[in-house]
């Protein structure tokens, strides 16, 4: 009777068993299926504090705008300066915003529909603009832009618990300094009125 009774019980337990395994193995297909990625990067996937939340959505808005801001100053300026430099803005933010989506996806945020509305008014800001008016406009708002994303990113170096975070804060940070200090050179050409052309 013990022997029936101790059967059953492990009979019970290991069709327990193999339905949470079936259970798992279904997740991490259908994980990997939405991310595009192997059933290997499920595991590492954590949960982001709010804090960390919100740094995620500033960046990846800051970097669309950004990116899309540099696109109309290719369009608009008529200054090799200005257009080098927007030129520089497409490819860093396209490429920091691709890193972004990828940690995005790895900790299960989803991604913005549509533009930022701050965007929406930058655009529309400088799109009143032409010539010289326009090409001042866009170097003011990349300084602004960028004082204030260096310290966003500074403080979540510092106060984020997460690595991988931390380390996205960490590599991109270079790249917006060196855009702040390419723009403050170039508000202070135009300002001067030696712009190269």
């Amino acid at each position: 009777m013990r022997l029936n009774a101790r059967l059953c019980a492990a009979g019970a337990l290991a069709v327990a068993l193999s339905l949470v395994g079936c259970q798992k193995s279904n997740e991490n297909v259908q994980a990997a299926r939405e991310t595009g990625t192997d059933t290997g990067d499920k595991t590492k996937k954590a949960v982001l504090s709010e804090s960390d939340k919100n740094f995620v959505k500033k960046a990846e808005e800051g970097d669309i705008k950004e990116r899309d801001l540099g696109r109309v100053a290719l369009e608009k300026s008529q200054n090799k300066d200005v257009k080098d430099y927007a030129q520089t803005l497409v490819d860093d933010h396209s490429k920091n915003l691709k890193g972004l989506i990828e940690l995005m996806n790895q900790k299960g945020m989803p991604q913005r529909k549509g533009l930022p509305k701050v965007q929406h008014e930058a655009l529309s800001k400088l799109n009143g603009l032409s010539a010289a008016a326009f090409d001042r406009e866009f170097v003011n708002v990349m300084v602004q832009d960028h004082q204030k994303d260096i310290t966003q990113y500074r403080q979540e170096v510092n106060s984020t618990q997460d690595e991988d975070v931390k380390h996205y804060a960490m590599h991109t940070l270079p790249t917006l300094e060196e855009h702040l200090r390419k723009a403050q050179q170039l508000q202070q050409k135009l300002s001067s009125g030696s712009q190269t052309r």
